[in-house]
């Protein structure tokens, strides 16, 4: 992999993970319980996306289908 790949998927890394934290603080001001689960399931996936992205930065796999 190249550096320039890694920096590429550090930052994806980065902002996934800041979107993640968004969403999960939108979710609080929700009083809809249905809106603020869907919410966190998105969270969620930012969550499986980083994995995946810090699973292929460690060399330890391909990206899953998910990635992105």
């Amino acid at each position: 992999m190249e550096e320039s790949d890694s920096d590429e998927i550090l930052q994806r890394i980065k902002r996934r993970r800041a979107r993640a934290e968004e969403v999960r603080v939108d979710a609080e001001d929700i009083h809809d319980p249905e809106t603020r689960q869907t919410l966190l399931r998105i969270a969620q996936q930012y969550e499986l996306l980083t994995d995946g992205a810090e699973r292929q930065l460690a060399g330890l796999g391909p990206p899953s289908k998910a990635s992105g």
